[in-house]
């Protein structure tokens, strides 16, 4: 289960200033689409005092308590990494770029056009995990890209099952 959060936690999160990390206390909470099951976020960033942008639970790396008693983020887990691409996959960037099937469908016939030879949904799952595999190769500790591979061969998966 997805944790949730409620105006007055403090969150470490990321995405929100031009350090890769800041604190912020939650000052509004709402759902951008009325009973999907994303959830917003506003808040304040403590180091700077003033308010984030919008952020969502996928930007929210830790709560505050949890920061504090590792002073740094948590070393990933098999779990924690299937529990996030999760997340991803089923919830928040369908709500960003429609679903995973569509959008494979969609770049499969924009690759297959600029490359003239024939592009499946399930190769585009194939082809990011390689993009994401060049990443790895030079920055491995960077735990976005293990969660995005196990995401892209979640949608991949599936759309194999669908072309």
């Amino acid at each position: 289960m997805i944790k949730e959060y409620n105006v007055g936690d403090v969150v470490m999160v990321q995405d929100c200033s031009e350090r890769p990390y800041d604190l912020a206390k939650i000052t509004k909470r709402y759902s951008i689409h009325p009973g999907s099951p994303k959830t917003s976020y506003e808040g304040v960033l403590i180091n700077y005092g003033y308010s984030t942008a919008e952020f969502h639970v996928s930007q929210i790396i830790h709560d505050h308590d949890e920061f504090q008693a590792h002073e740094a983020v948590a070393k990933m887990t098999r779990a924690s990494i299937l529990d996030e691409a999760k997340q991803i996959v089923s919830q928040d960037r369908n709500l960003d770029y429609g679903s995973p099937e569509k959008n494979c469908a969609d770049i499969a016939i924009l690759w297959s056009t600029y490359l003239g030879v024939e592009i499946k949904p399930h190769d585009v799952g194939a082809m990011m995990i390689l993009l994401k595999i060049s990443r790895i190769k030079t920055s491995p500790s960077k735990e976005d890209h293990w969660i995005d591979v196990a995401g892209y061969a979640a949608v991949g998966g599936e759309a194999y099952v669908t072309d």
